[in-house]
């Protein structure tokens, strides 16, 4: 009901930047989050429905068990998630969750670390370049990735080690396994990118009130930052596609970019409360999440310091996803996925 009346407001003192702002949200969700999420959101299903991520989790055993107390099979769902993108794992601790292969504490303190960003919607959403040296993309993924093993191992500190499984797993890939993976991700594509939308309301209202401008001038004071990059920072923590819009390259943006995809945003953690519902910890999950972004912005900096200290920041390009790709290919997979999911549905009745 809030988000109706905001949303009336909004288009009544605000249509024209309302209009251009979700005309700008639709576009990143075609040029960002659909070519570097969709994909890699079906072979994550697909690995689970195929039950594949067991033997994942073999090759990785000793690890699992004894450094992050977590049995290998759920082991292989937090890599996967890590690579995955952010609702990723939850979806897929939600399946495991629901089919009674671990507890309500467990599903709780995995979908504490089971969440990242992803390599390809990092680089997708900011993929800059360091002339001649490592992709920075590279780096911000990196850090968030070693911050959420820190993260897990804290998770497994006062649990015990998981006793060995001997039981032989048969991996099997259908048609009808496919489909459902298909059938997921589109579920979750759709959801992620209506949410984005939604956000749209917040966005024009933050900018709007004034609000924006009056904390991005605070900070710049305070932190190495300019405005139009304190602007994006803030902006990002309401819903992380706005990363892109960061104009500038400086040592301190690099290690703020990692804590913000570490976090997520408000938009990425409702949709995740929005799948886990009730059966989650949601005050342990925001403490992992800042905790998290603490970690991964330390890291990056140091990561930083050690390959970028020669480099200088006039030599740099800082290039991000360009908004001129053409957005049928996106557009035809957002329509076959929701042709997909109305078959699906007449089946069932």
């Amino acid at each position: 009901m809030l988000f109706v009346l905001l949303t009336i407001f909004t288009g009544l003192f605000f249509y024209d930047e309302l209009v251009n702002e979700i005309y700008n949200s639709v576009i990143r969700c075609f040029n960002v989050i659909v070519p570097s999420l969709y994909g890699s959101m079906i072979i994550a299903c697909l690995i689970t429905e195929s039950r594949f991520h067991i033997v994942i989790g073999k090759i990785f055993s000793l690890p699992a068990r004894y450094i992050f107390k977590m049995r290998p099979e759920i082991f292989a769902v937090f890599l996967i998630s890590n690579i995955s993108g952010y609702p990723t794992g939850a979806k897929l601790l939600k399946n495991i969750y629901e089919n009674g292969e671990i507890s309500k504490e467990e599903f709780s303190r995995y979908c504490c670390i089971c969440y990242s960003a992803g390599p390809a919607f990092v680089t997708g959403t900011a993929a800059a370049h360091f002339t001649g040296l490592l992709s920075t993309g590279v780096i911000i993924f990196f850090s968030c990735l070693v911050s959420n093993l820190i993260l897990a191992v804290i998770s497994g500190k006062n649990h015990i080690i998981p006793q060995k499984t001997h039981e032989k797993t048969k991996c099997t890939v259908s048609c009808s396994s496919v489909i459902r993976s298909a059938d997921c991700a589109a579920h979750g594509m759709i959801q992620m990118c209506t949410i984005i939308t939604a956000f749209s309301v917040f966005k024009v209202l933050l900018i709007c009130s004034g609000a924006v401008e009056i904390i991005s001038a605070l900070i710049s004071k305070i932190t190495p930052m300019n405005t139009e990059d304190c602007n994006a920072a803030i902006l990002s923590l309401t819903e992380i596609t706005n990363i892109s819009e960061f104009c500038s390259f400086k040592s301190f943006n690099l290690p703020v970019m990692a804590a913000l995809f570490s976090t997520g945003g408000l938009c990425v953690i409702m949709q995740i409360f929005a799948i886990t519902g009730n059966d989650i910890n949601r005050k342990k999950f925001l403490l992992y999440r800042l905790i998290g972004a603490v970690f991964s912005g330390i890291i990056c900096n140091i990561i930083c310091r050690i390959f970028l200290k020669d480099a200088a920041a006039p030599v740099s390009s800082f290039m991000f996803h360009s908004p001129d790709q053409p957005v049928l290919p996106s557009l035809l997979l957002i329509i076959m996925s929701i042709m997909l999911i109305s078959t699906e549905k007449r089946a069932v009745r």
